[in-house]
């Protein structure tokens, strides 16, 4: 969710710095447009995710569906990281929670790492196109 924020208030500040409004940067560029629709999604499922999170944790089917769709998602923006991270949450959403625990503990340590990494990559991209 919070990279939709960010990359909205990127958005902003692009804008204002080339003076101009939010509709005719996204009008003037398709990249930004087809972005805002990415983020867009991204906050969507967060959101699913962060407000049915019992419902969701209590029904294993309907979690799959949400992650499969992140994970369609994730492939269509060519974003490998995420796409990696969505595979890797559904491998622990489906895994049996009496025999896949020592898999659990591997998995989540490799989305603590995959997501730092991913933010940290973020950051420098950031601080680059600043």
């Amino acid at each position: 969710m919070a990279s939709a924020i960010v990359y909205m208030a990127f958005l902003t500040m692009t804008a204002r710095y080339n003076h101009t409004d939010f509709n005719t940067l996204l009008q003037s560029n398709l990249i930004f447009s087809v972005m805002v629709i990415l983020v867009s999604l991204n906050f969507i499922i967060g959101a699913i995710l962060l407000y049915y999170q019992q419902r969701l944790l209590k029904n294993r089917y309907e979690l799959k569906i949400i992650l499969i769709v992140q994970i369609i998602q994730q492939a269509l923006a060519l974003n490998p990281i995420l796409f990696i991270i969505g595979g890797l949450e559904l491998i622990q959403a489906t895994a049996d929670p009496i025999k896949g625990q020592p898999l659990n503990s591997l998995l989540k340590v490799i989305l603590i790492l995959l997501t730092a990494i991913y933010l940290l990559f973020g950051i420098i991209n950031f601080g680059l196109i600043i």
